[in-house]
């Protein structure tokens, strides 16, 4: 179908319509609208249309300010085109509607797997799918969108794939008298997509032209992959700044930036979750010497490309050369429980050279939304230094972090190490520092000890919050079971967070006599007839106060088969 000058309507009322198996030699493998043209398409199937023939449009080509589609409940699949837009391509101002359409299992040999729109073209998406769709010679799998207005409210773009940049979506603007240029994410989902460069599943790449607007308001953007910025790559050639606002990036991966990573752009992020991402180390290259003045990308042929000689940095954010602010007022933001193999489990920031500039607002943790697993009070949390293990640079970071030692906080947490409460970050704004940080908590290894039982033998340990005087109605927020080795005696670590702990010997063991040992001589009690010990902890404690010692001595009046009852009831 060709139409110029003309209108076109295909409609339930009307029966709808079917293309299938159609071909061009250049645009459109379906459809070509130019001219005056509007086009109202419900109720269509397009499928198995294009093949290697269409250059531009494997389905559909809108060509012209003056064309504009109107598609719903219409059914675009298996279409192909050679250089732009697998399903549908859109240029120089012709517009389209898309309300609760599908288009799946399309290709492109360039780029926009799915749809592709250039020049001051517009796309707006209303609880449509664009899923399974293939850029195997560019970038944006499911959507590419160039110097053009594209908006998405209630969508699907998922399990697509770009063989450069984008995997779900690329956004560029390089033409200068584009008056479009926005990009809108309203809500939905663009998840599990990937992309073999930038951005697995948003690559938004301004170049330096000026005119442009990007907002992210609401939806999730999951389960991505790409080389940089599993979730979320931007590139705002130090002319713009993206907001991201109630929109969650979770579980995406990258070998650096594995939920978002921001370069020469601002940042601007409320109300969301970053979580749950993974900066993995790349096969063959070990970790980095330092990240100090690094670039995730260099220049090569006057185009970027991925610097694959760096990996497993930043697991949530990696960001060089422009400014990230997070907005906490409503308090329904959470950075945290993201993975680096290398450094930086949750922030990574630095400028890339020393002309360069980047400010990172570190967040106060305690005004975090930290939920699914942290139970950790939130004033015991804090940003925790994480720098890559012997990093040359180390002594570049801020004078006001702590002065914990050239470790990730990972290695500290298993060697039970007493830097831990060194190693902090304060929250600030730091402009031009060497940040790499990890979301830790304030805690204390606890040691119980026990001693003086015959080999086999168990005693429990129960561990309260806060100071006790008695035990009645109280539960205790833990129970610790310590069974004697061969010598008598047994031990145990447990983790605790800052504050008061009373820990007694619990009544079960009433055939011993047991005695409360410590290294101050305030802190023993008999509460509720049982030794106990009440200390206040805090995170550099030292090994002797947060040791909680008791010693029993076996009764001379035993009752030799009560007992063995009675061990024999707990077991």
């Amino acid at each position: 179908l060709h139409t110029w000058n003309f209108n076109v309507e295909a409609r339930p009322g009307n029966g709808g319509c079917t293309f299938v198996n159609n071909t061009s030699n250049n645009f459109g493998g379906a459809i070509f609208a130019e001219g005056t043209s509007t086009l109202q398409l419900d109720n269509v199937t397009i499928s198995g249309n294009g093949s290697d023939s269409a250059d531009k449009g494997g389905a559909i080509f809108g060509y012209g300010g003056n064309v504009s589609f109107d598609i719903k409940t219409i059914n675009i699949n298996q279409t192909v085109a050679k250089t732009s837009g697998g399903a549908i391509h859109l240029q120089d101002g012709s517009t389209c509607k898309f309300n609760n359409a599908t288009i799946t299992d399309c290709t492109s040999k360039g780029n926009g797997g799915g749809i592709s729109i250039s020049n001051n073209a517009s796309l707006d998406i209303t609880s449509g799918k664009i899923n399974n769709n293939h850029a195997n010679g560019g970038s944006g799998g499911g959507v590419y969108a160039s110097a053009s207005k594209f908006t998405m409210t209630n969508g699907e773009i998922n399990n697509n794939t770009a063989s450069l940049h984008g995997g779900g979506v690329w956004f560029a603007n390089n033409v200068d008298n584009a008056s479009a240029k926005t990009f809108s994410f309203g809500g939905g989902s663009i998840s599990n997509n990937t992309s073999g460069g930038f951005g697995g599943g948003v690559c938004i790449y301004t170049g330096s032209v000026g005119g442009s607007s990007f907002s992210l308001t609401g939806g999730s953007i999951n389960g991505n992959r790409a080389e940089v910025g599993g979730g979320i790559y931007l590139n705002g050639w130090n002319a713009y700044t993206v907001n991201l606002y109630n929109t969650n990036v979770e579980s995406n991966n990258a070998y650096l930036g594995g939920g978002v990573l921001v370069y020469n752009c601002g940042l601007n992020y409320k109300n969301g979750f970053i979580r749950h991402n993974k900066a993995n180390k790349r096969e063959g290259i070990t970790a980095p010497k330092t990240m100090f003045n690094t670039n995730h990308s260099q220049y090569v042929n006057s185009a970027d490309v991925v610097n694959t000689e760096l990996s497993g940095i930043g697991g949530g954010i990696y960001a060089t050369n422009g400014t990230v602010k997070f907005d906490l007022t409503d308090k329904k933001f959470g950075l945290y429980s993201n993975l680096a193999d290398y450094g930086a489990d949750d922030i990574f920031s630095t400028p890339s050279s020393a002309s360069a500039n980047a400010t990172m607002q570190l967040p106060t943790p305690n005004d975090m939304d930290i939920i699914d697993g942290f139970e950790v009070p939130k004033t015991s949390l804090f940003w925790a230094e994480d720098y890559v293990e012997g990093d040359l640079n180390f002594d570049k970071k801020p004078d006001n972090a702590g002065a914990g030692p050239n470790k990730r906080y990972r290695t500290l947490l298993y060697e039970r190490s007493e830097e831990l409460g060194k190693a902090k970050f304060v929250p600030d704004t730091y402009q031009n520092n060497y940040i790499m940080a990890a979301l830790g908590y304030n805690f204390v290894y606890g040691i119980i000890k026990k001693s003086g039982m015959n080999n086999g033998e168990t005693a429990i340990i129960d561990i309260y919050e806060g100071e006790l005087t008695t035990t009645e109605g109280r539960t205790p927020l833990y129970r610790v079971a310590l069974t004697a080795d061969g010598t008598g005696t047994a031990e145990k670590h447990i983790l605790l967070h800052p504050g008061t702990w009373t820990v007694i010997e619990s009544k079960w063991s009433w055939t011993y006599n047991g005695t409360a040992q410590s290294a101050q001589s305030n802190d023993v009690r008999t509460i509720s007839g049982q030794p106990a010990i009440v200390r206040s902890l805090i995170d550099t404690s030292s090994q002797a106060l947060r040791t909680f010692s008791f010693t029993n001595t076996k009764k001379n009046n035993i009752t030799p088969n009560s007992e063995a009852i009675k061990q024999n009831t707990f077991k």
